[in-house]
């Protein structure tokens, strides 16, 4: 929200459902609804723009969400979702293994599969992307699939090291997809 407000956005709201999150906005807290995204919250029509990252593949019901979307969207409104990619090469190489297929995904996108969720739904894919990640090298290391063996003193080292703070940027397997809103 404070990276909306720095690029001109000047009636900015969030939804988030924890209230130990939503206190740590601080400023920001009274433009922040405590809760679970829903009909009611907003009058209909009253977004420009809504942002949802890394939630749509921990939605059970992706069709009903879209929809709250798409009824807060004014006329020609934008949807900006990030979300794993499952056809990206780490999902590819690492398979099953790959951090992104687990239990809090019921639902796993790629480029064509949101495109029709969203085209379903009344929605225009304007742009897809790939999206890139910076994390220190330690995290990376943490997410890798080594065996226990290799892994435990790798991150010992890394811990302690100058090498493990080391930034790098890598198209980790998210994707980026902006949307706008069909008019009916």
């Amino acid at each position: 929200l404070r990276e909306l407000q720095r690029d001109g956005f000047y009636d900015i709201n969030g939804v988030e459902p924890s209230r130990a999150a939503a206190e740590q906005a601080g400023g920001l807290r009274d433009s922040i609804y405590n809760g679970m995204f829903g009909p009611g919250i907003y009058p209909e029509g009253y977004f420009d723009l809504i942002c949802a990252f890394h939630l749509l593949d921990h939605i059970s019901d992706p069709k009903k969400f879209l929809s709250d979307c798409r009824a807060y969207l004014k006329s020609q409104g934008r949807l900006f979702l990030i979300l794993h990619d499952v056809s990206s090469w780490p999902a590819r190489l690492l398979g099953p293994a790959c951090p992104v297929i687990d239990i809090e995904h019921p639902f796993l996108y790629n480029k064509a599969t949101v495109t029709r969720l969203l085209e379903k739904s009344g929605f225009k894919v304007q742009k897809s992307f790939r999206v890139y990640n910076c994390y220190p090298l330690r995290y990376w290391v943490q997410l890798t699939p080594l065996a226990g063996i290799l892994k435990r003193p790798l991150m010992a080292l890394l811990q302690g090291s100058v090498f493990g703070r080391v930034p790098l940027t890598l198209g980790a397997g998210n994707m980026g997809v902006i949307a706008v809103k069909k008019d009916e």
